[in-house]
C-alpha cells in the first residue's frame, strides 16, 4: 500500500511538471507570436536604432586612436548617433511599443537610454563596487570607489580639443 501512494505522488509530480513545461512553452509560443506581428513595427527600428548606435560607437572608439583627426568630430558624431538612438526609443515608447517587448527586455532598453542620456551631460565616471564577506552569521562589507574625469567637459557641449 505505502509503496502505491509513493508511486501515485511521484506519477502525480511528473505530470505537475510536465503540465508547468507545456504552460510555459505555451506561453513562449504565444510571445513569439505576438513578436512576429509586431517584427516590422517594433523590433525591427530597434534592432536598427542599436546597430546605429553600435557602429557609431565604434566609430568613436577607432577615431580616438587617431591623432590627425580633430576631437570634436568624433564626438559630435557620436552625440548624433546617441540622439538618434533616443528619438527612435522614445517613438515607440509614445506609440506603446512596449506592451510588445518582455519585460526584461523593455527594462534592459529602459536602463540603456537611461545610461546614454546621463551619459550626454556626464563629466566624469565613479565605480563602486561594495565586497561582502559573511562567515558563520557574521557580515562585513567594503566598499571601494574611484571617480575619473572622462571629458574636458560634457560631451554634448565639447568644443575643446582633448590632449
Amino acid at each position: 500500500m505505502v509503496i502505491t501512494v509513493l508511486g501515485s505522488l511521484y506519477v502525480a509530480n511528473k505530470r505537475i511538471t510536465e503540465l508547468e513545461i507545456t504552460h510555459a512553452q505555451k506561453l513562449q509560443e504565444v510571445f513569439l507570436s505576438n513578436a512576429r506581428d509586431y517584427l516590422e513595427a517594433v523590433y525591427l527600428p530597434l534592432h536598427l536604432a542599436q546597430a546605429r548606435l553600435a557602429s557609431g560607437y565604434r566609430q568613436f572608439q577607432l577615431s580616438g586612436a587617431s591623432a590627425d583627426v580633430a576631437t570634436s568630430q568624433p564626438e559630435a558624431r557620436w552625440t548624433e548617433a546617441i540622439g538618434d538612438y533616443l528619438s527612435v526609443v522614445d517613438q515607440l515608447m509614445d506609440r506603446a511599443a512596449g506592451a510588445f517587448l518582455s519585460p526584461q527586455l523593455e527594462d534592459e532598453i529602459e536602463d540603456l537610454s537611461s545610461f546614454l542620456r546621463s551619459s550626454l551631460t556626464a563629466e566624469a565616471v565613479t565605480r563602486r563596487i561594495t565586497f561582502t564577506l559573511q562567515v558563520y552569521g557574521t557580515r562585513m562589507s567594503r566598499v571601494v570607489e574611484s571617480t575619473a574625469k572622462v571629458w574636458p567637459t560634457s560631451i554634448s557641449g565639447s568644443s575643446q580639443m582633448r590632449v
